[in-house]
This record gives structure tokens, sequence and C-alpha cells, in this order.
């Protein structure tokens, strides 16, 4: 759900399920400036099942549903204070005790997802460069019209993703051609 709201949105995140990791690499992913959406509980309280919270599926697997669940966003700590920084969408920006935010998240079944922005690579020019390369080596005046060679070299544009590819190759055959 996370990732279909980020590609309908500009796609400039991804969710990654960071479920099962421990509350250190957790940290880490903060420190790079990634929040973590945790599982918790509302307003931090102890976690407790309930008999009737609890339903066995078609499947045979036992549901069990742990209350007050309830999800924030990592997104600062401190360390020598012992605490962390939670954006809560029910109380907003608060200061907790990390230990407190550790234990609900263990209880919680240790769920977590972080949110990274899209590392989006160069496109390759490699043929570009090559066919830059061929035309400089050319003697316009043994042309009758040199003009599209210099456009094409000349309409390069050099800050093209990998997921333009195609738009890149575009150039190269232009140059060549």
């Amino acid at each position: 759900a996370a990732n279909s709201y980020f590609s309908d949105n500009g796609g400039g995140h991804v969710a990654h399920n960071f479920s099962g990791s421990d509350f250190s690499s957790i940290l880490k992913e903060v420190e790079n400036g990634n929040p973590v959406v945790l599982w918790s509980t509302i307003e931090r309280k102890e976690a407790f099942v309930r008999p009737e919270f609890t339903w066995e599926l078609a499947s045979g697997q036992t549901l069990t549903w742990i209350s007050p669940e309830h999800c924030v966003a990592l997104i600062g700590y401190d360390l020598d204070a012992g605490t962390v920084t939670l954006s809560d969408p029910m109380e907003g920006i608060v200061t907790c005790d990390l230990s407190v935010v550790d234990a609900r998240y263990r209880q919680l079944a240790s769920q977590a997802a972080v949110i990274r922005p899209v590392v989006k690579k160069p496109a390759d020019y490699v043929a570009v460069d090559a066919a830059i390369a061929a035309a400089n080596k050319l003697t316009a005046s043994e042309y009758t019209d040199f003009s599209s060679v210099t456009a094409a070299v000349n309409a390069v544009v050099r800050d093209y993703k990998v997921a333009d590819q195609s738009k890149v190759d575009a150039m190269a055959k232009a140059i060549n051609d």
C-alpha cells in the first residue's frame, strides 16, 4: 500500500519491510535520514491480548490481535538522553523513552517499514560518447550539409536516468545517422 501511494505521488520513495530487525538497525536507518514506521501501542501502553481477540483462520492458523495496536514514525533519537522522537498521528511529534518504544516494538512482533528515497541511476552514455567522438573526427567541409550532425551533438542532454535509456540511445542514433 505504501509503495502504491509513493508511486501515485511522484515515486520519490520506497517502503522496505524491516520487520524482525533489531532496534539498533532501526536507529541506524533513522541516523541515515530514513524515517521508520513502527508498530507500537497507543501512548506506548503495555500491550495485551484478550481471548475475544483471537481467531482461528480457515487455514487452521491462529490470529491474535494485540491491543492497543498503533503505528508511529520514528524520526529521531538521542542515545545520551535515552530518547526517541516519534511522529504520532494521535499525539503529534513526541519525545519518548527509547527503552519503552523498543519494548513496544518487540511486543508487536518487531514489525517495521523503512522509508528510503529512490536512488535513480544515471543512464549509460557510452554510445553517445562514442558517437560524439566519431563525429568529432569528421571534417565538416567534406559534407554538403553537416548541420544535422552538429544539431544532434548539441541536443545531447546529460541528466537522463536509466529509466530514460531509450532517449539516450536515440541521441546516439541521431548523431550516428
